[in-house]
């Protein structure tokens, strides 16, 4: 009789264990889809403001493109450089200068480089300083960060792409 009454209680305790267990992992995935949600509202804030296509992208993923996530953030990204671009006066409406941007986990700019000059110096000079003004520059976290770590932009006198 003791021996049955024991194995009950053993019994009730590990259901209790369970479904204390299951409850914290129920919290646990509701708290990430809570966190994901807010990073991703947060990262849609300045969507559309651009009007670019996506261009650049690491090496390590070929071409550049694609994605929603890599779209809002470009987009973003392209923005806030855009505010701090101060175009030279009097410039040719045909230049244009592409960069190469690297960049350190978190967003801040460590190297850019003129990757085709417009051969006005003082033009592709302005466009290298306003990506460096614009540092830190809006990106992911994570692995996400990987697909911005190296990427080209594209400076003419209407905008960047």
């Amino acid at each position: 009789k003791k021996r049955k009454e024991l194995e009950k209680k053993r019994a009730a305790e590990r259901k209790k264990a369970a479904e204390k267990k299951k409850a914290a992992e129920k919290k646990k995935a509701a708290e990430r889809k809570k966190s994901t949600n807010a990073r991703t509202k947060g990262a849609s804030s300045s969507k559309g403001k651009s009007g670019a296509t996506g261009s650049g992208g690491s090496s390590r993923h070929g071409g550049g493109g694609g994605g929603k996530n890599y779209d809002k953030y470009i987009s973003q990204i392209r923005s806030k450089i855009k505010r701090n671009w101060r175009r030279p006066p009097g410039v040719d409406k045909s230049l244009t200068t592409e960069l190469r941007v690297k960049l350190f986990p978190g967003g801040a700019v460590a190297n850019v480089t003129v990757i085709r000059s417009s051969g006005n110096p003082v033009y592709d000079r302005s466009a290298q300083d306003a990506v460096n003004k614009a540092s830190p520059l809006p990106v992911p976290r994570g692995s996400g960060f990987d697909r911005f770590r190296n990427f080209k932009l594209k400076f003419t006198p209407t905008g960047i792409r």
